[in-house]
Order: structure tokens, then C-alpha cells, then sequence
């Protein structure tokens, strides 16, 4: 990913990418972190999935992530941190797939139409 601030030293960092003023470049930013999240095996990786989940559960109702495939960036962390013991085991990649599933049951807790996308996905 491009970096967005010239001050940050994590190319493709979630706080970067949520900080671009446009909001069509933000949503596309996004989309792609959530896509390329899975596949990388970056130190620092728990920070971001954190702020996911106090993000979710702070805002439960909103729609916005959920377009943008989170359940499917979760999901595949969970799956991750299931078959790849090596990725699991460092830095603090244990916490990830916690906290991804806790993500995916902030979203769930309100709103119907959330869990059913994220069972079907």
C-alpha cells in the first residue's frame, strides 16, 4: 500500500490510510488493507486489529466496514492464526485472531442483517 503520511514509518498503516480527506480514496484504501491484511507477516499487525474491535464495538450499527470486507479479512486471520503456528507464535500475532473474532461478534450483537453476512461470507 501507498503510504499517506510522510511522517509514518509502516507503509499501508490502518491510521494512515483512515486519515486520507477523500472519502472515495479513503473507502478504496480501506478495502485493500482489509484485503491485504491476511497475507502479510508484518510485526505490529496487532495495533491495528485492536482498533478495529474498539471501533466496533463503539459503533456496532454501522455498515461501513462491513462494506468493505472485514468479516472476510477476520475470518481469514482466524483461519491464519489456526493453520500457520509459525505466524502465531510471533510478535504478538497470538492476540490477532482474538481479536478478530471479536470483531466480527461486536458487529453481530445488534444488527441481523451483519451476522448473516458474516456467516455467508
Amino acid at each position: 500500500m501507498d503510504m499517506i503520511s510522510s511522517d509514518c514509518h509502516y507503509p499501508g498503516c490502518f491510521v494512515c490510510v483512515v486519515k486520507e480527506g477523500n472519502p472515495n480514496k479513503c473507502r478504496t484504501s480501506i478495502l485493500k488493507f482489509f484485503r491485504e491484511l491476511p497475507s502479510q507477516d508484518d510485526d505490529g499487525q496487532v495495533l491495528p486489529i485492536s482498533g478495529l474491535w474498539n471501533t466496533a464495538m463503539a459503533h456496532p450499527n454501522d455498515p461501513e466496514f462491513i462494506d468493505l470486507e472485514i468479516f472476510d479479512c477476520m475470518a481469514a486471520l482466524i483461519w491464519k492464526g489456526l493453520k500457520n503456528r509459525r505466524w502465531l507464535s510471533h510478535d504478538q500475532h497470538i492476540y490477532i485472531p482474538y481479536y478478530a473474532a471479536h470483531v466480527i461478534g461486536s458487529y453481530n450483537m445488534n444488527m441481523e442483517e451483519f451476522a448473516v453476512s458474516a456467516v455467508v461470507e
